[in-house]
């Protein structure tokens, strides 16, 4: 009899040692999936990151080379403009006895302390 209980006891704890084990199994194996998921998921956000840092690279290169060709193109022709050209163009020389400025008066008083001791 003592066999008996001794086998029924040994088959059940087989069965539960068997459900352990499995669901370790499906952990650990749900764990790996979701850590390959993600090492692919920052792998290519990382992949995507360094291609479009590249893009925006050769785009400041082409627009500091722009910029350079416009700042040559303003000297070379800010060395063009005189006194001639700017008449051509309708400008005039300002005369100074017929110059005016715009000024107010102030209306708040303004108080000043002195620190000195």
């Amino acid at each position: 009899m003592t066999i008996q209980k001794i086998v029924e006891y040994a088959g059940h704890a087989n069965i539960i040692n068997n459900n352990i084990e499995k669901r370790l199994f499906y952990t650990f194996s749900s764990i790996f999936v979701i850590s390959l998921l993600s090492y692919g998921v920052f792998l290519s956000s990382i992949v995507f990151n360094i291609v479009a840092r590249k893009n925006i690279e050769n785009e400041s290169r082409l627009l500091s080379s722009k910029i350079g060709q416009l700042e040559l193109e303003y000297l070379s022709l800010s060395g063009k403009v005189d006194m001639q050209l700017a008449q051509s163009l309708g400008f005039n020389e300002v005369i100074k006895t017929n110059s005016h400025f715009a000024s107010r008066k102030t209306t708040t008083k303004s108080v000043a302390f002195n620190n000195e001791q």
